[in-house]
């Protein structure tokens, strides 16, 4: 949205770092902030997320759980008096590890000032807790009178039925060869609480691990695609599923929707046959709901297991790119140690991992004068579709709708009313949706 770099670091007892790049260049300089959202208290394992009014963050503050944000406009623009707006969670329960995941924007900003949405589940088998059921938060910050900002329980949703009573060790994952275990990080959401907005309603994928054998511990990957209705600004679960094709363990999976609807899940994979590697599926939007269709395929196969400790994986993420349709992830497998793997794909995919993008829905603007052409072009139907112009702090400034002929649109808005600066144009129905940023000078 801002062309800018983020970067961050927990550092001491209690303070997080961030770096924010001054351009698009992620080799130049950046400005640095140092924040501390519970003085006294290690922010262990960090989430992010990027909002219209803030950068938002999460930890696991054991015993005093904060949810924090930080004044992403000051920090933009290198304002050294960047503040942050810290609030205490209300009690929630938990299973040894608490941290929530905030809403992280693709495609369009959600308006300037929206609360942000921020979710955790919990299980039914917990200490204080009678139901599965997913928790949803909503922060409300106010720059103006940051006093003012509240953090509520906005809503909970009732789920299938789940199992996440994990080792209480952290000890999950079996692998080939040693009696070491993995752990799949219970008890949380796993990065990132991908936002999205529709025509009609606004999107959110989750998933977290679950026990689908309680004799073998095998873990499989809960996941849930959520929608709300934009009128009433109520969340519900539109399709779930649990993702255990077969015996092997699957955990720290990280999943995000391309512009078509279509969702794509990385995730590790081990057990006692399979060394710690790195798989991918997906779906397509017209898929039946609740279930993963395409065949499982191998990024990186592992070839040795990890014998020393438990930790594994924690800050694996699948990002989407600004194509709308390539999935990016970066997660850990095991080969003579440790390593990163970062790839791609997308969703149909070929045998190769890469799909040609000639067929590919194409959005062309420019402006002329006072005029901003706008093209779009291999529609996926001729339904009525929504054609928007958001300003850069996702503030809707035009919109109009249009019935394409042949696949095809085209029409122009008057921005000579417009301020100069960077816009974000949306082409969509409630089946798809095209976005990119046009500069109007």
């Amino acid at each position: 949205y801002a062309d800018r770099w983020f970067i961050s670091q927990f550092n001491g007892a209690d303070k997080i770092l961030v770096a924010i790049s001054t351009s698009s260049n992620p080799l130049g300089t950046y400005y640095t902030y140092t924040f501390v959202p519970s003085p006294g208290n290690f922010p262990d394992y960090p989430k992010f997320s990027i909002w219209a009014d803030g950068y938002y963050c999460t930890s696991n503050i054991g015993g005093t759980e904060k949810f924090a944000v930080f004044d992403r406009t000051k920090m933009l623009a290198g304002n050294p008096t960047a503040g942050m707006i810290s609030l205490t969670v209300p009690p929630t329960p938990n299973y040894f590890f608490f941290s929530p995941l905030p809403a992280d924007a693709d495609g369009t900003l959600p308006p300037y000032g929206t609360p942000c949405p921020i979710f955790c589940y919990e299980d039914d088998a917990w200490t204080g807790a009678t139901t599965d059921q997913l928790r949803i938060f909503k922060l409300t910050a106010n720059w103006t009178t940051p006093l003012s900002s509240t953090l509520i329980l906005d809503q909970t949703i009732p789920t299938a039925s789940i199992n996440a009573m994990f080792n209480v060790n952290y000890d999950d994952v079996t692998q080939p060869g040693t009696s070491q275990k993995i752990d799949a990080i219970g008890g949380v959401f796993t990065y990132r609480a991908q936002y999205r907005r529709w025509t009609g309603y606004n999107s959110v994928v989750l998933n977290h691990a679950v026990i689908v054998n309680t004799i073998t511990k095998q873990t499989g990957i809960r996941w849930y695609e959520l929608r709300q209705n934009v009128i009433t600004g109520v969340w519900s679960i539109y399709q779930q599923g649990t993702y255990a094709p077969d015996l092997h363990s699957r955990f720290m999976g990280s999943m995000a929707m391309d512009d078509n609807g279509s969702i794509g899940i990385a995730y590790a994979i081990s057990s006692g046959t399979v060394y710690p590697s790195i798989r991918y599926t997906g779906r397509l939007a017209s898929d039946p709901l609740g279930q993963f269709t395409f065949a499982e395929t191998t990024a990186i196969a592992g070839t040795s297991s990890q014998t020393t400790f438990n930790r594994f994986g924690d800050y694996s993420q699948t990002s989407l790119d600004p194509d709308g349709i390539t999935f990016w992830h970066t997660g850990e497998y095991m080969s003579s140690g440790g390593k990163t793997r970062i790839f791609s794909w997308q969703i149909p995919f070929t045998s190769t991992g890469i799909t040609e993008l000639d067929n590919k829905p194409g959005l062309l603007v420019f402006q002329n004068e006072n005029s901003l052409n706008i093209k779009g072009v291999r529609l996926p139907n001729d339904n009525q579709t929504q054609v928007d112009v958001f300003d850069i702090l996702g503030k809707l400034i035009s919109a109009k709708v249009i019935t394409p002929i042949a696949n095809s649109l085209e029409t122009t808005i008057d921005v000579s009313g417009f301020a100069k600066g960077t816009y974000l144009v949306r082409i969509g129905n409630e089946k798809f949706q095209k976005v990119v940023k046009v500069v109007i000078n």
